[in-house]
């Protein structure tokens, strides 16, 4: 399964082995006592055998185990994170995994998938158990914004309260003192979502607030903390079927010398003020102690400079191929095809792309036929595989399209891309 690379110490370089995570009363209680106690005395560390949770199917569900198992490793160790000096910056919270694909909030496939090359930024959250009332988690039931997943915020909030956390921590130059936000969110009617953005300099800081609806957070009486407000605005969905997800982008600008040193997310609910009894009343949802349900998610952040213009080339520029076609039968009327799938550009001058979303479109040997397009899979390189697709009766060919994603997050159009045709009439089987 592999491991976690060595956490070396500075000093000491003897090697103890010992079990890392204890257990206690069969399995149901972890304790890093041992992990401690080598941070403590300054010992190196390996963890094998990571997939142990998975393995042994811990309670309650693969996802809450994980975190709970890690948590134990990062609360003696901490985590080391690396994030990027130069803008653009994205996330969409992807972790490699998940039960379904989604492009810009809309569903490409239901099927579970597992690729690490997919993984994007993570948060810095703190995993809390059941303990907090409002708590800011991975989600990977709900329809995510891209890749698989989203982070979303559930629980319960106090109408005067701003709940924030803090996203990412880094020192983001910000050489042009203007950026462009993009994020995506959904949210129930009463919740409020919005980011802040930490700005330093080498004598003083200042803290942005970013939202859509900027007077629902400035009547709250936390609203002191931040020293600017940027208001929001909706932009056009490029997805007709967005799952309910909304985007948005603002520019930021900021002073000479000043560097991006912190992203957050920052929620609140939508009434604000002191309410009457028959304000509360109308109210469903409210609890004992005043508070009301929060739930909202945050698909992805993208942040760019003011003059980035991805260049997506056009699909002539391309050169595309079809390598290594075979074929197998499975019946008299289906057959199976398998080839790698390759393309570059025809200059050398190619820019440098995040990943590639590939397409297949079948085309019919009826012309009235309606041709389907179905989402494959995705691409760090040049090149993809496919293996076995499906040849059923009435298809003459298969059409592949190539889908580039920019370093920001943005797709190129898919009336654009570069395609490969194979023609399944003329081809050897």
């Amino acid at each position: 399964m592999g491991c976690l690379p060595t956490i070396r110490g500075r000093k000491k370089t003897h090697r103890i082995q010992l079990q890392l995570l204890e257990t206690e009363n069969m399995m149901s209680t972890w304790t890093n006592v041992a992990l401690d106690l080598l941070k403590k005395v300054d010992v190196s560390t390996a963890i094998f055998a990571p997939g142990w949770v998975y393995e042994t199917k811990q309670p309650p569900d693969f996802e809450s185990a994980q975190n709970r198992w890690w948590g134990l490793v990062e609360k003696s160790w901490g985590v080391l994170r690396s994030y990027p000096k130069q803008l653009p910056f994205y996330t969409d919270f992807d972790q490699g995994h998940g039960y379904q694909v989604s492009i810009e909030g809309q569903q490409v496939s239901s099927d579970p998938w597992n690729n690490i090359s997919c993984q994007s930024f993570q948060p810095m959250l703190k995993y809390t158990g059941d303990q907090a009332q409002l708590q800011a988690f991975i989600n990977f039931k709900d329809g995510p914004y891209s890749g698989g997943n989203c982070m979303t915020i559930k629980g319960s909030l106090q109408q005067n309260i701003i709940f924030s956390e803090q996203l990412f921590n880094g020192r983001l130059g910000m050489e042009d003192r203007s950026i462009h936000l993009f994020y995506s969110v959904r949210a129930d009617g009463s919740s409020a979502l919005g980011l802040s953005l930490d700005l330093s300099s080498n004598d003083q800081s200042i803290s942005i607030l970013v939202a859509e609806d900027i007077a629902t957070f400035t009547r709250k009486k936390q609203n002191h903390k931040y020293g600017a407000y940027v208001k929001a605005d909706k932009a056009e969905p490029h997805a007709p079927d967005n799952q309910d997800w909304f985007l948005y982008k603002a520019t930021v600008h900021s002073s000479a010398g000043y560097k991006l040193t912190g992203i957050n997310i920052v929620c609140t609910l939508k009434i604000a003020g002191k309410m009457s009894p028959e304000t509360e009343d109308r109210i469903t949802g409210v609890n004992a102690d005043g508070s009301s349900p929060y739930h909202a998610s945050l698909g992805h952040i993208s942040i760019q400079k003011l003059d980035a213009n991805t260049e997506f080339r056009p699909a002539g520029s391309w050169v595309t191929k079809g390598e290594y076609i075979s074929w197998s039968n499975s019946s008299i009327t289906t057959k199976h095809v398998s080839l790698k799938l390759s393309w570059k550009l025809k200059t050398p001058d190619q820019p440098s792309f995040r990943k590639y979303n590939i397409y297949v479109e079948e085309s019919m040997a009826d012309p009235n036929a309606k041709a389907s397009r179905n989402y494959l899979g995705v691409a760090s390189v040049d090149a993809f595989y496919i293996s076995g697709l499906e040849v059923t009766s009435g298809v003459s060919g298969f059409n592949f399209i190539i889908q580039a994603c920019a370093h920001d997050g943005s797709w190129q159009k898919l009336e654009e891309c570069p395609e490969f045709f194979l023609d399944l009439v003329h081809s050897e089987v």
